[in-house]
């Protein structure tokens, strides 16, 4: 046949390519599925997940990170897994958290709240929490496993927790950092022309000064900044008696990089990486030069003051004083100024970004709810017993039963939820809902997010008798401080679950000190404005995420 020769040719060829696909596409099935066995761990039998992520690189990854980018929000996704699968147990496949185990999402307050309070030999901090806090703060206690160490820096510290610390030096210094507020608001609203302004930063203003006094004692200027870039000649009023931070600026300007930089470390694919990467940065150094210099400053001059002392001063100036003098190993053992400057550090962090957040939701839900707004007001008129315009002491403050004012908070943090996720490692092998769980897995405790919005049923915990709200009283999803009191119009704390604050030994430190804060700010700002409701392009309610939930909008309309 004509041409067959060369047909008989070609097969050769033929051959080789079909045996170079061949080749080809098994090298690539081969390097695919070794990406998955390395960034994929087997699944823990009986905890429902996502199959299509079980044989997809990096497992989670790619859909926590598309969720993140186009929201700004990461810790609503782990709360939408639970709710996706329809079960308070899942697990995840995240390489970031574990290469060697899944990731375990909890997002049972009943359970979480068992976990917290009797399976501390069980469970404990998870590792990856040393691993992005300690490059900032490795001896404060927040990323530290439970153990006497931590148990003795907690105990130092329980001094800043204490009715008489905080009726006798955080209220009043609440009471002149809020006072400062409302007047930085005035001239805002003059200055605007009535219109709406942006409260974020203010509001952290308002906390970091509060916090520096408590701390250290010391006037960090925050707000009288923010006044003088409003009208270059005003002066506060409320000065008080707190001597300004020399190196106050410098302080917070440095405070903020490490921040942004704890943020990076936090949302990055590798922590590890991540962290040697930002300590190579010299504005990163430099700033924590920076922080480490002006605080052991402090602390050594928080020393000599109180060694200068009689002995009778009854009340402590501020919270390093106080621990100062209950540490008498302080020269002895030259690691303890490192944890007092760590936990100090801490203190000043944590305790404006959470508070901050969580009054920046307040003032949405204040403007959103003009009902609520209305009652709260009548509340705090009739508590404190005003019948002129005015404000209370720090004093009435400190000391007031308002349960109408703590249903609101309560509520405000049962639906904003500021901090929702809790990092926690299995150290030996135990059952969670039943479910056989591996010594060294990683445990996320969701007690905030979709999930507890809306009221759903599974299997899981169904012989459990656990507490649940009445969705006849209310949906869950909606603001209704009501929910949180009795018929006699007291204030119910356990009228349903929940855990912004966790509880237990690894329960917020800051929790009494928080709620002080959110009641003098809320009482002090709705005896002095009336909020508005906005238009609702101002008003939504995403969140941008890194330590804790924030707003990503939050204006107000002080009249």
């Amino acid at each position: 046949m004509p041409g067959s020769g060369a047909l008989w040719g070609l097969a050769p060829h033929i051959d080789i390519q079909k045996t170079t696909l061949a080749l080809v596409v098994g090298v690539s099935l081969s390097f695919y599925l070794l990406i998955i066995h390395l960034t994929v761990p087997p699944p823990i039998p009986g905890i429902p997940y996502k199959r299509k992520w079980r044989w997809m690189p990096a497992g989670h990854l790619a859909p926590l990170g598309t969720y993140w980018l186009l929201s700004g929000e990461a810790f609503s996704w782990f709360s939408r897994e639970s709710l996706d699968l329809k079960s308070p147990i899942v697990q995840i496949f995240l390489p970031t958290f574990s290469l060697r185990r899944p990731t375990v999402i909890l997002a049972d307050l009943p359970e979480i709240e068992e976990i917290a309070m009797r399976k501390l030999g069980e469970m404990d901090r998870a590792s990856l929490i040393h691993d992005m806090f300690g490059f900032i703060m490795p001896n404060a206690t927040f990323s530290m496993k439970t153990n006497d160490k931590l148990k003795s820096q907690r105990r130092l510290w329980g001094v800043v927790s204490s009715s008489q610390f905080l009726h006798d030096v955080a209220a009043p210094r609440f009471h002149e950092s809020i006072s400062r507020l409302i007047e930085l608001w005035k001239l805002r609203s003059k200055a605007n022309n009535q219109q709406p302004f942006r409260a974020t930063d203010d509001l952290k203003s308002t906390a970091l000064d509060a916090i520096g006094a408590i701390s250290l004692g010391l006037d960090l200027g925050m707000l009288q900044q923010e006044m003088q870039r409003v009208n270059p000649e005003a002066q506060s009023l409320n000065k008080g008696d707190l001597e300004p931070c020399r190196d106050g600026p410098l302080l917070v300007h440095s405070m903020e990089i490490l921040l942004q930089c704890l943020n990076w470390v936090t949302t990055s694919i590798s922590v590890r990486l991540s962290k040697w990467a930002i300590g190579q940065l010299s504005y990163f150094r430099r700033a924590q030069a920076a922080v480490t210099s002006i605080l052991n400053s402090e602390i050594n001059a928080a020393f000599v003051r109180t060694q200068g002392q009689d002995g009778k001063q009854k009340h402590p100036r501020c919270g390093l004083q106080e621990v100062l003098k209950r540490n008498t190993m302080f020269y002895i053992d030259p690691s303890t100024q490192d944890q007092i400057r760590d936990e100090l550090f801490q203190f000043l962090i944590f305790g404006h970004e959470t508070t901050s957040a969580g009054l920046g939701w307040a003032l949405k839900h204040l403007a959103d709810n003009q009902a609520v707004q209305t009652r709260l007001r009548s509340a705090l008129v009739d508590s404190f017993g005003l019948d002129k315009p005015g404000l209370p002491t720090a004093a009435d403050i400190a000391s007031a039963d308002v349960p109408y004012l703590d249903a609101f908070i309560a509520e405000v943090l049962r639906v904003s939820y500021p901090g929702p996720v809790a990092f926690r490692e299995t150290i030996t092998r135990c059952q969670i809902l039943g479910v056989d769980i591996p010594a060294g897995t990683p445990v996320l405790l969701v007690t905030g997010g979709p999930s507890h919005l809306q009221e759903w049923h599974t299997d899981y915990g169904s012989e459990r008798k656990s507490k649940r709200w009445d969705i006849n009283f209310a949906p869950l999803d909606q603001f209704v401080p009501e929910r949180w009191m009795r018929s006699d119009g007291t204030f119910n704390a356990i009228a349903g679950p929940s855990l912004p604050f966790s509880t237990g030994a690894r329960g917020c430190f800051g929790r009494k000190i928080a709620l002080l804060e959110m009641k003098s700010v809320i009482s002090m700002l709705l005896l002095s404005f009336e909020f508005p409701e906005l238009e609702s392009r101002l008003s939504t309610y995403g969140s941008t995420d890194a330590q804790i939930r924030r707003p990503t909008q939050c204006y107000v309309q002080p009249t």
